[in-house]
């Protein structure tokens, strides 16, 4: 398909409606780019000036659907860090040892997404040299089954105060030591799990429940 001219890929949709396609705002995020290097072209003097031209993307938004998920208020994050796995180090076997407890604060500080968090590696959290900040390094790992969205989701990010003052680099520290910076940073995620957008959610769903 990625061979394919665009007449027939637009016969193949017609004639397979069911297939699974590219998700509007992910589409909307792809014209984003492309209006925006056209935009600058125009104004930079690449289009000649005795050309005419109008911005051919500024009507091609596809209509989103509303965003399913709510944001967290701040008495369910309250209930939630309220939670035995926080104030008494319970360990359940459902959350596969300390990601039960690091994960929502990871995703708390951060901002990234679980699927993101997961399958961090010892070494992905190091301190810059030049900045003498620890920072997070969030970016593709096959092995581990990160896969990022887009280009722009490859980032780094401080590693905030709140979670050092909670033993987030202790932790660090103790994998590094007795595994190496190869290592997964959640052990006992497994692999499958780690890559499994379902698995992770299954856990996550079944925590916040109870």
């Amino acid at each position: 398909m990625r061979a394919a001219a665009l007449p027939e890929l637009v016969q193949r949709a017609k004639v397979h409606p069911d297939e699974k396609r590219i998700a509007a705002p992910t589409v909307n995020k792809l014209l984003g780019g492309v209006q925006a290097v056209t935009v600058w072209g125009f104004d930079n003097g690449l289009t000649p000036d005795d050309v005419p031209w109008a911005d051919p993307f500024a009507r091609m938004r596809l209509d989103e659907e509303e965003p399913q998920r709510e944001p967290w208020e701040t008495a369910e994050l309250q209930l939630l860090f309220r939670s035995p796995v926080f104030t008494e180090a319970l360990r359940p076997d459902g959350g596969r040892g300390e990601a039960a407890y690091w994960l929502p604060l990871l995703g708390l500080f951060t901002g990234a997404r679980q699927g993101e968090l997961a399958p961090l590696v010892v070494g992905d959290v190091a301190r810059q040299d030049a900045t003498e900040i620890t920072v997070i390094t969030i970016t593709e790992n096959e092995e581990r089954g990160t896969r990022l969205k887009t280009a722009s989701s490859r980032r780094v990010v401080p590693v905030h105060s709140e979670l050092i003052k909670l033993g987030f680099l202790d932790l660090v520290k103790d994998r590094r030591a007795t595994a190496g910076n190869s290592a997964p940073l959640f052990p006992l995620l497994r692999p499958t799990e780690a890559r499994s957008r379902a698995c992770r959610r299954h856990h996550w769903r079944r925590f916040r429940r109870r």
